[in-house]
């Protein structure tokens, strides 16, 4: 899976720039990952100026992988990183793909709505997906300059339908009488497309899978999420472009230490954060002869227990070493004592 992220900052090198994704304006370094599939653990990252297009770093992303000997036999790709000629290398290349077809390529988007719309929303077409109803047709077509043969759905999500148009609604409160009835052709477009995406593949999935396939890229969001918060990508404090690579390096290692610990203990990132807290403030107590360490909170134990991980009672001082010990201090001996 490859995506990419901003990461907003005012530093004054190359690798800042301004960006517009998704029409979103931003001051920033961009920083794009391939993260593998079944695992979920990133594979490589790279750093590049705020400027350059999803578009442009497809193909170097591959090769670079490729240098390090990662096999890419089957990539899930966003909108923007679909175009004719990626999709031409990515078939010359024998990778196959799924991805969802951006709007832009209006002639073939275009093309595929006319063909399924018709009899989309039927109960046959009707999917349950993580809690949405999407209705899902399959329609055949062709991709790339060379018109390969491939699978395009036609997707219409009933929520997400419902959301942009009380949106649209909403806005439309802001006009007066007059430049609503001028607006009037462009709020029919927005009501009659909304809730609708197309998702393309090589590959001929059925109906029912394809959902499940293409939002595993939800995985990648994630680990952005993950090292956005508290793996501490952002914001960036540092004045050069070693640094920044240096920063997002130890970043990333955070952040995929703390997909790590998520997995093992199968807890969502909310709680990761008293997790830590629990190890955070496991502390002890320095005596002249021992180290007694303090009780362990609920959270602690939780990591302790799961990663067999045994903390002692206490330590016995001896000279410059410690020794440690699970059970509890043996009595004295009158003649000890």
């Amino acid at each position: 899976m490859i995506d990419s992220t901003g990461l907003p900052n005012d530093i004054n090198i190359e690798l800042t720039n301004v960006s517009n994704h998704n029409g979103k304006i931003s001051n920033e370094v961009r920083l794009v990952s391939a993260v593998q599939r079944d695992s979920g653990y990133p594979l490589i990252f790279r750093a590049i100026p705020g400027n350059i297009n999803d578009i442009s770093t497809l193909s170097t992303t591959i090769t670079t992988l490729a240098e390090y000997s990662v096999n890419t036999d089957f990539t899930l790709l966003d909108a923007g990183y679909v175009s004719e000629k990626n999709i031409d290398d990515l078939y010359e290349a024998n990778i196959d793909f799924v991805a969802r077809l951006p709007e832009k390529l209006k002639k073939l988007y275009s093309s595929i709505v006319e063909s399924g719309s018709s009899d989309l929303k039927t109960s046959e077409n009707l999917i349950e997906f993580m809690g949405r109803f999407v209705y899902v047709k399959d329609v055949e077509c062709k991709l790339g300059s060379t018109n390969k043969t491939a699978y395009a759905f036609l997707c219409y999500d009933v929520a997400a339908a419902s959301d942009e148009n009380y949106k649209t609604i909403a806005n439309a409160k802001k006009f007066s009488k007059k430049k609503l009835k001028e607006k009037h052709s462009e709020f029919h477009k927005i009501f009659e497309s909304s809730g609708t995406f197309i998702i393309i593949s090589s590959l001929p999935f059925k109906r029912k899978e394809i959902l499940n396939v293409y939002y595993n890229r939800l995985i990648v969001e994630q680990y952005f999420d993950l090292g956005k918060g508290m793996s501490r990508l952002i914001p960036l404090r540092v004045h050069s472009e070693e640094r920044v690579l240096g920063h997002l390096l130890i970043c990333q290692i955070a952040a995929t230490i703390n997909l790590y610990v998520q997995k093992a203990l199968e807890q969502s990132y909310n709680n990761s954060v008293e997790l830590y807290l629990g190890l955070r403030n496991q502390k002890c107590t320095v005596y002249s002869t021992r180290i007694i360490t303090s009780e362990a909170q609920s959270s602690a134990t939780i990591l302790y227990d799961k990663f067999k991980i045994e903390y002692p009672n206490y330590f016995d001082k001896q000279g410059d070493k410690l020794q440690a010990h699970n059970s509890l201090p043996k009595t004295l001996s009158d003649d000890e004592a």
